[in-house]
């Protein structure tokens, strides 16, 4: 069988599309808020350590939001809104939410508390971490398909996928739903006692290459009936998946009562076709 696979090209472009500008510097004391409103799209707007509260909000321009590396910059939540560019952020911690509604976000060496959601935009998501869940819903943008690439990063709860072409590279996740033309590689899923599944490919659109992963700990000890729990790596609705090389153990019910259906499997494909292991 001749492997489909996924180009990184344009994911080496992701930085391309944020024009060079003025360089604004913020102090503590200063507003963020207040420079980004006064900036143009292209500008850089670099921040020196300190805790700032604010709550950012972006919308209508591509600007750069910059910290000092290894600093301690700290704002409350970013939200941001109808950018035809990347809004890049860089060496930031924020004490809350990131949300990006039809725009497209480049996020990297930042710790998150809340959740990062993006809802109609593209993703790069590096050396980075949240509170719980990133989620990017949607495949398209204007009739573009929109592109993820989440690299070296921490995701302790659920990873929500839906780009039309993803790269998920060599992080830490608990659970992930996948959906779109994926490259899941490296990554170490675990359930820590999860009762669901580590890797949960849908739909009939979607092709997921699935190789050197480690998945494990989908398990749980429960005397009740239960459906489709408890299962490393799922494909399903018709999607297709080649599945390689991954170290996929411990996904079980330890209680010996009640009836279980579809579940305590290792991986579970619900249609073959389309699909090797």
């Amino acid at each position: 069988m001749k492997f489909r696979t996924l180009s990184i090209i344009p994911f080496l472009l992701f930085g391309t599309t944020l024009a060079h500008g003025a360089v604004i510097m913020v102090s503590p004391g200063q507003s963020i808020q207040a420079a980004v409103d006064g900036a143009s799209s292209g500008d850089t707007i670099r921040i020196l350590n300190g805790t700032y509260g604010e709550q950012i909000t972006i919308s209508g321009k591509a600007v750069s939001l910059e910290g000092e590396a290894g600093g301690t910059i700290q704002i409350s939540k970013l939200s941001t809104a109808n950018i035809d560019a990347f809004i890049r952020i860089k060496n930031i911690r924020i004490d809350g939410d990131v949300n990006g509604t039809t725009t497209d976000l480049q996020i990297h060496d930042c710790q998150i508390s809340g959740d990062v959601m993006v809802n109609r935009g593209s993703l790069v998501f590096v050396q980075s971490s949240v509170g719980a869940n990133l989620l990017v819903n949607h495949s398209h943008r204007s009739n573009i398909p929109t592109t993820v690439k989440i690299v070296k990063s921490t995701i302790p709860e659920k990873l929500t996928c839906k780009a039309g072409t993803s790269i998920i590279g060599y992080n830490r996740i608990r659970y992930a739903h996948i959906e779109g033309n994926s490259q899941i590689v490296g990554n170490h899923f675990d359930g820590r006692s999860l009762f669901g599944i580590g890797i949960d490919v849908n739909g009939s659109q979607t092709y997921a290459r699935i190789h050197n992963n480690r998945v494990h700990s989908y398990k749980v000890g429960d005397n009740a009936n239960f459906d489709s729990k408890c299962i490393g790596i799922r494909i399903k609705d018709n999607a297709k998946a080649d599945i390689t090389n991954n170290l996929v153990y411990d996904c079980h019910d330890s209680n010996g009562n009640g009836a279980e259906t579809k579940a305590g499997m290792g991986i579970f494909v619900e249609s073959s076709s389309g699909t090797t292991i």
